[in-house]
């Protein structure tokens, strides 16, 4: 019970997260609200690493696993977080949250061409409505929203679908690192975690110069920064633990589809405390989006 507790808990914090991310991309650019996001972040989680279990819990890590933790956060959460952003100031936050969630298809294509698994029946049931409900996604609302009628709203959907698919990857290669500990203590997946994020951090800060040239992460006010490191802190700092929580207290097949239910709770609070309108074909796109991926993550 507590470990699908923990799931679905997961999945409301990663929602949450995504709603107060809202307001800073009003005045920030994606590029900016990232590496704000993820320099803050890091900084926090390594000082929460310390302070429970202490240094031993990063360098006392194998090699590999740092390599592959710190990977992950490049290609995810530096790469993938600012097509992110970029996708929540064009197409809001419903629907980026429902194309994202995806990603589950782009593991097991990956996993496939690797030849590291076969494509089970049940994907091939999960995979025409995730299909289906990205066309849905896509359409235009009825009651057109700031953007919806500008040509970028393309570039917001394929944004968000090129997330999901550099989530793929970050996932595939932080499962690697996980596999390699032979330790399954809460205090390994936490220190993995964090060399993820410090891996999308100090890509980002070092990357600065070039793709933030007016320095935009350093002259936002203070109310931005705090939204926007409360947002990534209750994503990556409480989310993403309480996953690792859920993955050691319930079998797998009950916490990955609990905590594919992220785009549901998105859509809730991105019509409720945003106001963003969805009309029904955005509803029925949530919901086939959503149910293909369950599908697929049940077989």
């Amino acid at each position: 019970m507590w470990g699908e507790l923990a799931a679905l808990t997961a999945a409301f914090c990663f929602a949450v997260a995504a709603t107060i991310y809202k307001e800073p991309l009003r005045t920030l650019s994606a590029v900016s609200a990232s590496i704000l996001r993820f320099a803050g972040t890091t900084a926090i989680l390594i000082v929460m690493v310390l302070f429970l279990w202490g240094p031993q819990a990063i360098l006392g890590l194998p090699a590999q696993v740092i390599v592959l933790s710190f990977g992950s956060g490049v290609i995810g959460l530096a790469f993938g977080d600012v097509l992110y952003m970029h996708s929540f100031k064009e197409i809001g936050v419903a629907r980026t949250v429902s194309l994202v969630g995806t990603y589950p298809l782009f593991t097991l294509v990956i996993e496939f061409l690797i030849g590291r698994s076969a494509i089970p029946f049940l994907a091939i049931i999960g995979t025409p409505l995730i299909f289906v409900g990205i066309w849905l996604l896509s359409q235009r609302m009825e009651n057109h929203t700031e953007n919806s009628e500008s040509p970028l709203s393309k570039s917001g959907i394929f944004a968000g679908l090129a997330t999901s698919f550099l989530y793929s990857i970050s996932m595939l290669l932080v499962n690697d690192a996980l596999l390699l500990l032979s330790s399954e203590a809460i205090e390994s997946a936490v220190a993995v975690n964090t060399l993820r994020t410090a891996g999308g951090g100090v890509s980002l800060l070092l990357a600065a110069p070039i793709i933030d040239r007016d320095r935009g992460f350093l002259k936002v006010t203070r109310r931005i920064a705090m939204l926007l490191l409360v947002g990534s802190f209750i994503a990556y700092g409480v989310g993403w633990y309480l996953l690792t929580l859920g993955f050691a207290l319930a079998p797998a097949a009950f916490v990955v589809p609990l905590s594919a239910t992220t785009p549901l709770f998105a859509v809730v609070s991105a019509v409720i405390l945003l106001r963003e309108p969805l009309h029904r074909r955005g509803v029925l796109g949530v919901i086939a989006s959503v149910g293909g991926v369950i599908v697929i993550l049940l077989a």
